[in-house]
């Protein structure tokens, strides 16, 4: 399903008046165009059908208003009800294959029925599997996840989540990872996707939960992101790049995914060498691992919202706070915290 086409096929059934399918031929060429005869998709077409994205059945032409229906293999008979004039209509038993008035479809069923790709649906399962799946090479990392969580603040507020994500890197030496939590807001292909409300709950998030890291997923591509949602979520990460005092680590390190990483084959290195300038850099030294969440927001941070590294924007914090130190004559030495 992580490809863009597919997506957008899915989609583009459930936008469907009525109908809501696919000619059988149809939806198979789609499928097959958009993976390439690429060895390790190559059964994309028959786990779509398998895990149930969509359903087999029969679209009839009725012969009294000229309108198509479609109907599961359970409801053929040897009469079938027009779905619109709610007439009923023979089965074309005698020329079942003539295409002018009968013909095998998939359709989209169960949450892939929802327009506006499934509600968001799409790049909120993007983002979980890329944090299971992705970032952690499959088997380097352990995860649990939930989706679309209506959550109560200790303070009262209420907020919600797309996604929340626990996540802990496994090392083979040593001891694991602590576990990270991770709070989703996603978004599909719409302008002005990421409002003022969506970065103010993600706020709110952050406080609640001290060291949470937040999350601002998108299908788009990077350069369709608009001046004003980096500007909204710029000013959440630099706020997040604070140190908190009771974690010992920044206040919310904030991750900007968009259809690059979402869309992502394999493993998410890769795909950034792939895709080469910027990208290709932040993972050109071999001792960078984007397994280390902190270490991937301070890259997307880079990457989408046009922020100095983590590294230069503290040493300039410590830059400033001594010199004002230096004029009340005292100094300051600075924790050594990571991002």
């Amino acid at each position: 399903m992580a490809h863009p086409d597919i997506i957008g096929l899915l989609d583009s059934m459930a936008r469907r008046p009525v109908l809501r399918s696919a000619h059988q031929d149809e939806f198979r060429q789609k499928i097959q165009k958009a993976v390439g005869g690429k060895w390790h998709l190559d059964r994309s077409y028959k786990v779509l059908i398998e895990r149930r994205a969509v359903e087999l059945g029969y679209e009839l032409k009725c012969a009294k208003c000229g309108e198509w229906s479609w109907y599961p293999l359970s409801q053929l008979e040897g009469t079938v009800t027009c779905s619109l004039c709610l007439r009923g209509n023979d089965f074309p038993i005698a020329d079942p294959k003539n295409s002018k008035h009968a013909r095998w479809a998939y359709r989209v069923i169960g949450p892939f029925a929802l327009p506006d790709y499934a509600r968001g649906g799409y790049a909120a399962a993007l983002a979980i599997r890329l944090f299971a799946d992705v970032v952690s090479h499959g088997d380097r990392a352990n995860t649990t996840w939930s989706a679309g969580q209506h959550l109560t603040l200790p303070s009262g507020d209420k907020a919600e989540a797309d996604f929340i994500v626990w996540y802990q890197r496994q090392r083979m030496f040593g001891v694991n990872g602590r576990t990270e939590v991770i709070f989703g807001e996603a978004k599909s292909f719409g302008r002005e996707c990421f409002t003022d409300d969506d970065v103010d709950r993600m706020r709110r998030l952050a406080d609640a939960f001290p060291g949470a890291i937040l999350v601002f997923a998108t299908m788009k591509q990077a350069s369709d992101i608009s001046k004003d949602e980096v500007k909204r979520i710029r000013k959440l990460a630099q706020w997040g790049r604070e140190y908190n005092q009771d974690t010992k680590r920044s206040r919310a390190p904030v991750i900007v995914l968009t259809g690059l990483e979402l869309f992502s084959e394999w493993h998410l290195e890769e795909t950034w060498k792939k895709a080469g300038g910027k990208h290709a850099t932040m993972v050109a030294h071999a001792g960078i691992t984007l397994e280390n969440l902190r270490f991937l927001a301070d890259f997307t941070q880079q990457l989408y919202l046009g922020m100095p590294s983590y590294g230069q924007w503290r040493e300039a914090y410590w830059q400033k706070r001594r010199a004002r130190l230096r004029k009340s004559g005292d100094d300051v030495v600075p924790p050594q915290n990571q991002p």
